[in-house]
């Protein structure tokens, strides 16, 4: 009330856990045709899918003549109402909910034009969110609790070890064998000494901060 925020545009961010992933190898279609074969997909294999759930999808193959994988994302009923009763309490209405990983990359990718795949690290107050982007676009992403009362180099350390084992199982499933190359993490100056220290010895690589606000 004091700030008369009452009338702004509020866009919500959910986390990974928040929504049900699913990825989908489809038959060779226009972009344009996507929509409707992602739906019938998703009714047969999404456990959160019915007619209060939201669904979205972003295609990850650019060709029509060949088989286009996909991966779409269900925001359950449930889910949806908790966050429109939350921005009710504010007298606020969502014009859009996003997912967060992606709206991160979307930002990093007006940015930065990556040649070859890299890691996005977005941490926040208890989570991280890992990206792995190739070819312009999100290819597979990870939300990870960040653990409490241990100690910076600690905490470094281990979400260094799940910094790898998300560059391991990208490799094996949508960069099919490719490898990453460069770790970008969202930070201000002087921010995550520790952990650009540690992931430049586990998993090796390469690593850039970028302050989100520049």
């Amino acid at each position: 009330e004091g700030q008369r925020v009452g009338r702004i545009a509020t866009v919500v961010g959910v986390n990974r856990a928040s929504v049900e992933l699913l990825n989908f190898t489809l038959p060779p279609a226009k972009d344009q045709e996507l929509a409707q074969l992602v739906l019938n997909q998703a009714l047969r294999e999404a456990q959160t899918l019915d007619e209060t759930a939201v669904l979205d999808f972003v295609p990850l193959t650019r060709d029509p003549r060949e088989s286009r994988e996909v991966m779409a994302a269900v925001l359950s009923g449930a889910q949806r109402k908790q966050i429109e009763e939350a921005c009710a309490h504010a007298a606020l209405k969502p014009a859009r909910i996003v997912l967060r990983p992606f709206s991160a990359a979307s930002l990093f990718l007006r940015t930065v034009s990556p040649q070859r795949p890299c890691l996005l690290l977005n941490l926040l107050a208890d989570e991280a969110d890992l990206t792995v982007l190739s070819e312009g676009r999100a290819v597979f992403l990870r939300t990870v609790r960040l653990p409490e009362d241990v100690t910076e180099e600690v905490a470094a350390q281990r979400l260094a070890a799940e910094v790898t084992r998300t560059l391991v199982v990208a490799q094996q499933g949508p960069l099919r064998g490719a490898s990453v190359e460069h770790v970008f993490v969202y930070g201000g100056p002087g921010e995550h000494q520790a952990l650009v220290e540690q992931l430049r010895l586990d998993p090796g690589l390469p690593v850039t901060v970028m302050d989100p606000f520049e």
